[in-house]
């Protein structure tokens, strides 16, 4: 495998198998002389220093992955490395004074194809900033992957690595990387400036640009000479993305610089923004070009009330908000944009008398939405500090999205501390109205903790609050499954997060043979999941000929539930 072998290794490994076993579960580690928590696998990996067999938590892995996977997007070919790899305690620093001996073309295919399938995995127990970073290293490993398969492609989406490098170090990597199309950056650190330089190419189509401490002069300085080297390069820029400030509005001289790159970038259509102002700058200068809009805002910044300007946006498809109720009235009561097929509203709520869920409702009825594919729409309060009353809000207030005849995806969530009124008449309405529908998922939920801006949605699998939000659970049963069944042919995901099975038998009345392809079914204070995956197929075959099942997370406390498990669990041919 390996033109090194006269490397030396960093320092001795242990000779590991060729796979092992990996666990689902995420308990924490066990403390030294502690027995572990489960049976160890024959095949777990070793620990570093002995040869007696560990456990290797997920985490442990995940700290792990971190530190390998730079290494392995500069196409290492060390099986040492690997080896390293799988005791997940390889740490860059101890590499990186002999990365540059190693590197070559070829990289460590057999390495990437282990962590490819398991990076997934890893993000999910990761800090947030863990997190993102994993994403930008799956690309790497997926790409490179790709690559191997292909000898005549290269990789389009390059490494940034979290330490300086030297022109010869930096003349490898472009090597590896010559065709270097996608590139994501975070200009925190100074000595990233100089190395994200070196990567701006005149073949780039796709960039985004981080900074998060927007309060450090140098920093900002430091990103406004970034986006004057890429206007020196002029690459064709189709995607742009500006991630600047947490809680924090964007600098100005920030603001003018992603406004005067814009403004070169003729060919940019599609921009991603963290800062709704900055997002609405744009969208109102460019917005006879853009095609993709995404703001996801994390302040409550108000839109300039004065600007009455409207944005008649003609070639816009897909519009992401991610901002509060007062910024989503600015934008949308201006907005005019007749190709739209994708909508994603997450709305920020400070629920009081003046402002709440309803507005959401009113928002909906002034949107032209005739061509619309997919509508998101997450409602999440924010601010508890607030005297507030916890009036219902009606499902049936949303009875504009009904108007979309063409919808294929509906996307309800529903986060607040006011109870939700959903029944079955409300679904039965929405199936009537969307023929082509193929995937629905209603998720709503009371909370009464202190939210903040993007906080909880991206929490959906926690309970915080009570088994469910419903006003009358009643009203919702399990029969809304046959209209669906009736109206919407081409179905093959629904998702009701809490939905009520109180009668057990109701499952029997549901006869739905599906459309090809994965469905998945969530029911109950749990969920029944339907893939391609069996473990209880016999239960349903009478109801869905062509499906497997694939047992979901149980509530074991739910004994509404439990009753419904144990029909599940009979055999129904």
């Amino acid at each position: 495998m390996s033109s090194n072998s006269g490397v030396p290794p960093l320092y001795p490994v242990p000779l590991l198998p060729d796979t092992f076993q990996r666990s689902d579960k995420t308990d924490p580690p066990a403390a030294d002389g502690a027995p572990p928590a489960s049976p160890v696998a024959p095949t777990s990996p070793l620990h570093p220093d002995s040869l007696t067999p560990r456990p290797i938590t997920t985490m442990h892995r995940a700290l792990g992955i971190v530190e390998i996977v730079s290494a392995i997007v500069l196409h290492l070919d060390r099986p040492d490395l690997a080896a390293l790899a799988r005791t997940s305690r390889l740490h860059l620093s101890m590499a990186v004074p002999r990365l540059w001996e190693a590197v070559t073309p070829a990289g460590a295919l057999s390495l990437l194809r282990m962590l490819d399938s398991e990076m997934d995995e890893f993000s999910l127990c990761a800090t947030p900033q863990q997190s993102d970073r994993f994403k930008l290293y799956a690309q790497h490993i997926r790409l490179a992957a790709i690559s191997a398969n292909n000898p005549r492609a290269s990789p389009s989406f390059g490494p940034l690595p979290d330490l300086d490098l030297d022109e010869s170090q930096l003349t490898i990597l472009r090597r590896c990387f010559p065709k270097l199309w996608t590139f994501s950056v975070n200009l925190s650190q100074s000595t990233i400036l100089r190395l994200a330089s070196a990567f701006i190419t005149p073949t780039m189509t796709c960039l985004s640009m981080t900074v998060n401490d927007v309060h450090d002069p140098q920093v900002i300085e430091s990103f406004v000479s970034f986006i004057e080297h890429i206007k020196a390069v002029n690459p064709p820029l189709i995607k742009v993305g500006f991630g600047v400030g947490v809680l924090s509005q964007c600098p100005p001289p920030v603001f003018a610089a992603a406004q005067s790159l814009m403004r070169q970038m003729r060919g940019a259509t599609d921009i991603f923004i963290f800062d709704s102002n900055l997002g609405y700058a744009l969208m109102k200068e460019f917005q006879q070009r853009l095609k993709s809009v995404i703001i996801l805002s994390q302040g409550l910044h108000m839109l300039p009330p004065n600007d009455h300007c409207g944005l008649s946006m003609c070639q816009l498809k897909k519009l992401e908000l991610a901002i509060s109720a007062h910024e989503l009235i600015a934008v949308v009561f201006r907005l005019h944009a007749p190709l739209l097929q994708y909508l994603d509203i997450t709305c920020h709520i400070i629920c009081n008398e003046w402002c709440g869920p309803a507005t959401v409702c009113l928002v909906l009825t002034t949107m032209d939405l005739a061509s619309l594919e997919q509508l998101c729409i997450k409602i999440q309060e924010i601010d508890d500090v607030l005297e507030i009353s916890t009036q219902v809000v009606e499902f049936k207030h949303f009875g504009a999205v009904s108007a979309f005849p063409l919808l294929k995806k509906f996307v309800f969530r529903f986060y607040s501390r006011c109870p939700l009124a959903l029944g079955d008449t409300d679904i039965i309405k929405m199936a009537r109205a969307w023929p082509a529908l193929e995937v629905f998922t209603v998720d709503w939920r009371l909370t009464s903790e202190t939210l903040t801006p993007l906080s909880g949605l991206h929490r959906d699998d926690e309970d915080r609050g009570g088994p469910g939000g419903l006003v009358a659970p009643g009203d919702l049963t399990i029969h809304c499954l046959s209209s669906l069944k009736e109206h919407c042919p081409h179905l093959r995901s629904i998702w009701f997060k809490h939905l009520t099975c109180s009668e057990a038998d109701e499952l029997d009345t549901v006869e739905w043979k599906a459309s090809p392809g994965r469905v998945d079914l969530y029911v109950g204070a749990s969920y029944l999941r339907t893939t391609n995956v069996s473990s209880a197929y016999a239960y349903l075959r009478s109801l869905w000929d062509d499906l497997q099942l694939e047992w979901g997370e149980e509530n074991s406390s739910g004994m509404q539930w439990a009753r419904v498990a144990e029909r599940f669990k009979s055999p129904h041919v």
